[in-house]
């Protein structure tokens, strides 16, 4: 299944795609046709040094470098909105159905198209220390984002960390943090996470051992829920720089909805 670009998740090895801007295609086509005037530009100034075996009008001459002036501001114009670009596309698709696109602004929460609620804002920590990891983040993001119900929106860089609290041969993680909207419960959140890891092959044979996925609800919107068999938010989040430091990436003005302290300034306190 070919995923379409707003459900593609952004790739943190990409420039642009890190940004997360839309725009990415027009700014490289610019870019390159700027490049291809400015290369005409000095090929007929080394021309114009031989006028003998090349006779060139002036304004045959000035044409190229005339357009490639031009190409090179049309850059920098759309260069100029990259971060707000981001924010607006967030913004946009947050009032939006995630099923079905109607605008849910004016609907009170639910989408009156389909009966979906309006999509909540999650965070979620990934990680892995067996195989392949930077492939494997890579897959449990393409994967969370076939699901329905769920957009990924936000990924962090991938990050190298010792691991924490396992057996003292064990490998070092590779870490990142996403967000995403989601339509989902957060029960059904969790078990489409866990389905995820089932999926990549994930075995739990022992507490904090080795695994070649480990995916966990940091954030679900501002709800703090306290059961057996799930804790929002992530109990231990506070305490790991691991998980804290990606997550700083895409949010740190998120605040713990327990703590009343912002992601930034969790991490600067476990530092």
């Amino acid at each position: 299944m070919v995923l379409a670009d707003s459900q593609r998740p952004p790739r943190p090895w990409t420039i642009l795609g890190f940004l997360g801007w839309p725009g990415a295609t027009r700014v490289a086509f610019h870019v390159a046709v700027a490049l291809a005037w400015t290369w005409f530009f000095v090929l007929n100034v080394r021309l114009a040094r031989r006028p003998q075996a090349f006779p060139l009008s002036r304004f045959r001459m000035a044409f190229p470098g005339i357009m490639a002036i031009w190409y090179w501001v049309r850059v920098g114009w759309r260069l100029r909105k990259v971060p707000r670009a981001r924010t607006r596309a967030r913004r946009a698709a947050a009032r939006q159905c995630i099923h079905c696109g109607y605008d849910l602004r004016a609907s009170q929460g639910k989408c009156p198209e389909c009966g979906a609620t309006a999509p909540t804002i999650a965070y979620i920590a990934l990680g892995s220390n067996l195989g392949d990891r930077e492939l494997s983040l890579k897959r449990a993001l393409d994967l969370l984002a076939l699901i329905q119900g769920i957009k990924v929106t936000a990924v962090s860089s991938f990050l190298e960390n010792p691991a924490v609290g396992g057996p003292p041969d064990s490998p070092p993680f590779l870490n990142a943090a996403a967000e995403i909207e989601t339509s989902l419960a957060p029960d059904e959140l969790l078990a489409a996470l866990l389905e995820t890891e089932r999926k990549m092959g994930r075995v739990r044979r022992e507490r904090w051992g080795p695994r070649l996925i480990d995916l966990d609800v940091l954030f679900y919107g501002d709800e703090s829920i306290a059961r057996e068999d799930l804790t929002i938010p992530h109990p231990r989040l506070q305490e790991r720089r691991f998980v804290l430091e990606p997550l700083a990436q895409i949010a740190p003005e998120f605040e713990h909805p327990v703590l009343k302290k912002t992601v930034a300034q969790l991490l600067a306190e476990v530092r």
